[in-house]
Protein backbone atom coordinates (compact mmCIF):
# COMPACT_ATOMS: atom_id res chain seq x y z
CA UNK A 1 0.00 0.00 0.00
CA UNK A 2 1.14 3.64 -1.25
CA UNK A 3 1.59 6.39 1.46
CA UNK A 4 -0.69 8.98 0.00
CA UNK A 5 -0.29 11.52 3.04
CA UNK A 6 3.09 11.83 4.81
CA UNK A 7 1.11 14.12 7.47
CA UNK A 8 -0.91 10.31 8.59
CA UNK A 9 2.54 9.42 10.12
CA UNK A 10 3.10 12.66 12.26
CA UNK A 11 2.57 12.85 16.12
CA UNK A 12 -0.52 15.41 16.67
CA UNK A 13 0.93 18.51 18.50
CA UNK A 14 -0.02 18.55 22.40
CA UNK A 15 -0.63 21.83 24.01
CA UNK A 16 3.21 21.28 25.88
CA UNK A 17 4.82 20.85 22.51
CA UNK A 18 3.72 23.71 21.32
CA UNK A 19 4.65 25.63 24.26
CA UNK A 20 8.46 24.32 23.80
CA UNK A 21 8.40 25.22 20.46
CA UNK A 22 10.90 28.28 18.81
CA UNK A 23 8.82 30.75 17.07
CA UNK A 24 6.96 29.73 13.32
CA UNK A 25 6.93 32.75 11.20
CA UNK A 26 3.52 31.35 9.54
CA UNK A 27 0.55 32.04 9.52
CA UNK A 28 -1.83 29.44 11.26
CA UNK A 29 -4.61 27.87 13.41
CA UNK A 30 -4.17 24.06 15.13
CA UNK A 31 -7.12 21.87 14.46
CA UNK A 32 -7.58 19.42 16.37
CA UNK A 33 -3.30 18.75 17.08
CA UNK A 34 -2.80 19.67 13.59
CA UNK A 35 -0.90 22.74 12.51
CA UNK A 36 -3.21 24.20 9.40
CA UNK A 37 -1.28 26.55 7.66
CA UNK A 38 -3.33 29.88 6.08
CA UNK A 39 -2.57 31.86 3.10
CA UNK A 40 -0.28 34.70 3.28
CA UNK A 41 -2.99 38.15 3.80
CA UNK A 42 -3.23 40.50 1.00
CA UNK A 43 -2.37 43.86 1.57
CA UNK A 44 -5.60 45.45 1.98
CA UNK A 45 -6.70 42.25 4.77
CA UNK A 46 -3.59 43.92 6.87
CA UNK A 47 -4.66 47.76 5.98
CA UNK A 48 -8.42 46.36 7.41
CA UNK A 49 -7.05 44.49 10.69
CA UNK A 50 -4.35 47.87 11.04
CA UNK A 51 -7.33 50.19 10.84
CA UNK A 52 -9.90 48.03 12.89
CA UNK A 53 -7.28 47.10 15.63
CA UNK A 54 -6.16 50.86 15.89
CA UNK A 55 -10.29 52.00 16.40
CA UNK A 56 -10.70 49.14 19.15
CA UNK A 57 -7.25 50.10 20.76
CA UNK A 58 -8.64 53.65 20.91
CA UNK A 59 -11.88 52.51 22.54
CA UNK A 60 -9.91 50.62 25.07
CA UNK A 61 -7.95 53.20 26.19
CA UNK A 62 -10.74 55.65 27.11
CA UNK A 63 -12.85 53.05 28.34
CA UNK A 64 -10.39 50.32 29.33
CA UNK A 65 -10.01 46.16 28.20
CA UNK A 66 -7.40 45.52 25.29
CA UNK A 67 -7.72 45.23 21.98
CA UNK A 68 -5.35 42.83 20.20
CA UNK A 69 -4.45 42.01 16.40
CA UNK A 70 -3.22 38.45 14.93
CA UNK A 71 -1.11 36.42 15.03
CA UNK A 72 -2.39 35.89 18.56
CA UNK A 73 -3.58 32.12 19.46
CA UNK A 74 -6.74 31.29 21.70
CA UNK A 75 -6.97 28.46 23.29
CA UNK A 76 -10.31 26.44 21.73
CA UNK A 77 -9.33 23.14 23.59
CA UNK A 78 -6.15 21.62 24.83
CA UNK A 79 -6.29 18.02 23.87
CA UNK A 80 -6.81 17.83 21.56
CA UNK A 81 -5.27 20.93 20.89
CA UNK A 82 -7.25 23.83 18.50
CA UNK A 83 -6.37 27.24 18.67
CA UNK A 84 -7.80 30.21 16.37
CA UNK A 85 -6.70 33.85 15.64
CA UNK A 86 -9.41 35.81 15.23
CA UNK A 87 -8.04 38.79 12.54
CA UNK A 88 -8.74 41.82 15.62
CA UNK A 89 -10.00 40.69 19.62
CA UNK A 90 -11.22 43.23 22.00
CA UNK A 91 -11.32 41.82 25.72
CA UNK A 92 -12.53 43.59 28.52
CA UNK A 93 -10.48 44.50 31.11
CA UNK A 94 -11.81 42.03 33.51
CA UNK A 95 -11.88 39.13 30.63
CA UNK A 96 -7.61 40.48 29.66
CA UNK A 97 -6.64 40.23 33.29
CA UNK A 98 -7.66 36.51 33.78
CA UNK A 99 -5.13 35.36 31.23
CA UNK A 100 -2.12 36.66 33.28
CA UNK A 101 1.25 38.01 32.11
CA UNK A 102 1.15 39.82 29.07
CA UNK A 103 4.49 38.69 27.87
CA UNK A 104 3.91 34.61 27.48
CA UNK A 105 3.42 33.28 24.30
CA UNK A 106 0.95 31.18 25.64
CA UNK A 107 -2.57 31.02 23.73
CA UNK A 108 -5.17 32.95 25.56
CA UNK A 109 -7.04 31.15 27.79
CA UNK A 110 -9.91 33.15 28.30
CA UNK A 111 -10.90 34.44 25.14
CA UNK A 112 -12.21 37.78 24.32
CA UNK A 113 -16.09 39.20 24.46
CA UNK A 114 -15.37 40.53 20.59
CA UNK A 115 -13.24 39.29 17.55
CA UNK A 116 -13.34 40.31 14.11
CA UNK A 117 -12.82 37.94 11.26
CA UNK A 118 -11.93 39.74 7.47
CA UNK A 119 -13.63 37.46 4.90
CA UNK A 120 -10.55 37.04 1.75
CA UNK A 121 -10.81 35.27 -1.58
CA UNK A 122 -10.14 32.14 0.05
CA UNK A 123 -12.22 32.04 2.65
CA UNK A 124 -15.18 29.38 2.52
CA UNK A 125 -18.46 29.20 4.21
CA UNK A 126 -17.80 26.15 5.73
CA UNK A 127 -14.49 27.69 7.51
CA UNK A 128 -15.77 30.47 8.84
CA UNK A 129 -18.75 28.47 10.13
CA UNK A 130 -16.27 25.86 11.86
CA UNK A 131 -14.43 29.45 13.55
CA UNK A 132 -18.05 30.16 14.58
CA UNK A 133 -18.24 27.03 16.01
CA UNK A 134 -15.06 27.20 17.77
CA UNK A 135 -15.88 31.11 19.06
CA UNK A 136 -19.21 29.91 20.91
CA UNK A 137 -17.61 26.95 22.67
CA UNK A 138 -15.69 29.34 24.40
CA UNK A 139 -18.00 32.25 25.01
CA UNK A 140 -17.42 34.86 22.85
CA UNK A 141 -20.36 36.82 22.69
CA UNK A 142 -19.81 38.84 19.30
CA UNK A 143 -18.13 38.61 15.95
CA UNK A 144 -17.82 41.23 13.39
CA UNK A 145 -17.31 40.03 9.73
CA UNK A 146 -16.04 42.40 7.69
CA UNK A 147 -16.79 41.58 3.62
CA UNK A 148 -13.72 43.30 2.08
CA UNK A 149 -15.72 43.11 -1.69
CA UNK A 150 -18.95 44.81 -0.18
CA UNK A 151 -17.40 47.35 2.36
CA UNK A 152 -19.90 45.94 5.03
CA UNK A 153 -19.61 44.56 8.45
CA UNK A 154 -22.12 42.46 9.53
CA UNK A 155 -22.38 42.32 13.67
CA UNK A 156 -22.98 38.58 14.38
CA UNK A 157 -24.81 37.35 18.28
CA UNK A 158 -22.61 34.33 19.63
CA UNK A 159 -23.73 31.79 22.81
CA UNK A 160 -23.68 28.64 23.34
CA UNK A 161 -26.78 27.42 21.28
CA UNK A 162 -26.88 29.75 17.96
CA UNK A 163 -25.07 32.29 16.02
CA UNK A 164 -27.76 34.85 15.56
CA UNK A 165 -26.80 37.65 12.69
CA UNK A 166 -28.35 40.97 14.51
CA UNK A 167 -27.34 43.31 10.92
CA UNK A 168 -25.21 44.04 8.18
CA UNK A 169 -23.65 47.55 8.21
CA UNK A 170 -23.28 49.48 4.81
CA UNK A 171 -20.40 52.48 4.47
CA UNK A 172 -22.45 56.04 6.10
CA UNK A 173 -23.44 53.75 8.93
CA UNK A 174 -21.86 52.87 12.70
CA UNK A 175 -21.12 49.68 13.20
CA UNK A 176 -23.06 49.33 16.78
CA UNK A 177 -21.39 46.70 19.45
CA UNK A 178 -23.52 43.93 21.45
CA UNK A 179 -21.00 43.47 23.86
CA UNK A 180 -19.35 46.60 24.05
CA UNK A 181 -22.51 49.19 24.42
CA UNK A 182 -20.19 52.44 24.03
CA UNK A 183 -18.61 50.81 21.00
CA UNK A 184 -19.83 52.68 17.47
CA UNK A 185 -17.16 52.26 14.67
CA UNK A 186 -17.63 54.31 11.55
CA UNK A 187 -17.87 51.67 8.21
CA UNK A 188 -16.23 54.43 6.10
CA UNK A 189 -13.61 54.40 8.74
CA UNK A 190 -12.85 50.82 8.42
CA UNK A 191 -12.10 51.17 4.61
CA UNK A 192 -11.19 54.95 4.14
Amino acid sequence: MAIAENRLFLPLLSYETYMAEEEIFSRYEIIDGERTFMPGATELHQDIVLTIGSLLKIFSIAHGGKAVIAPRDVLITRSPLKTRQPDVMLFSSHRHSLNGDRNSKAPYAVAPELVVEILSDSDRTSVLNAKLVDFQKVEVSECWIVDLEEKTVEVLKLNKIEVTSIRIFNLGEDVQSLAFPDLKVSVADIFS
